[in-house]
C-alpha cells in the first residue's frame, strides 16, 4: 500500500491511496515453471479506512457485476417495449424487484450454498460451485412450477375425482398455495 498518491490526469490535487495486489501464480501443467498473472491496482480516496475493509469491498464488487449481468441477460432489464412514458421507468423497477424476490426466496428456501435441490453441475466442471447461479435458481423455479402445473391440471370431464381429494383449479375456490418456498413466495407476490 502506498499512501498519499497524486494522479495528475485523474484527480489532480486530491490525495489517494494505492493498493498493489500481488499477482497470482499458476502452473499450466506439472513440470513447467510458475507463471504469474498481472498485478491488480486499486486507487481509493478513503485515506483513513481499514485496509482489510477496503480490499474486501473491492473483492465483493464482483457480485454487483454479476448481478447487473444477470438482470440484463436473463431478465431482459432495459429491453422492455412499452407504450407509455411511465412504463419506461416502472418495468425495469418491477423486473429488478422480481429478481430480488427470486434471490431472497432461494436464499430463504435453500440457504446460501448449493444443495441437492438444484440440478447437478455438468461433469466438465471440475471445481465445486459454492453457491447456485441465477440460472440454477431459475431452472429450479421452472421445475417447481411445472410440477405444480401438472399437479393442479384439471381432470377431463366425466373422469373420476383426483386421488388427493382436491378440487381442480377451474373450480370456484382457489387452489391451495404451493408448498415449496420459492414458488410460494412468487405465488404470494402475484
Amino acid at each position: 500500500m502506498i499512501n498519499r498518491v497524486l494522479w495528475r490526469s485523474g484527480t489532480r490535487d486530491r490525495q489517494l491511496r494505492l493498493f498493489v495486489i500481488r499477482p497470482l501464480h499458476y502452473r499450466p501443467r506439472i513440470g513447467v515453471r510458475l507463471l504469474y498473472r498481472d498485478p491488480a491496482f486499486l486507487l481509493t480516496t478513503a485515506l483513513v479506512s481499514s485496509d482489510k475493509v477496503l480490499l474486501q469491498a473491492y473483492f465483493d464488487r464482483w457480485e454487483s457485476e454479476v448481478n447487473h449481468r444477470d438482470e440484463k441477460d436473463l431478465l431482459g432489464v432495459d429491453q422492455a417495449q412499452v407504450w407509455s412514458q411511465e412504463a419506461t421507468w416502472r418495468v425495469p423497477q418491477f423486473q429488478v424487484a422480481v429478481y430480488a424476490m427470486l434471490l431472497l426466496a432461494a436464499l430463504q428456501a435453500h440457504g446460501p450454498t448449493r444443495t441437492e435441490a438444484y440440478l447437478p453441475v455438468p461433469k466438465w466442471r471440475k471445481r465445486e460451485t459454492r453457491r447456485p447461479s441465477t440460472l440454477d435458481i431459475l431452472a429450479l423455479l421452472r421445475e417447481e412450477l411445472m410440477e405444480q402445473a401438472i399437479h393442479d391440471f384439471p381432470a377431463p370431464a366425466g373422469e373420476a375425482p383426483r386421488p388427493d381429494g382436491r378440487r381442480s383449479s377451474t373450480s370456484a375456490s382457489h387452489a391451495p398455495a404451493p408448498a415449496d418456498p420459492i414458488t410460494a413466495a412468487l405465488y404470494a407476490s402475484g
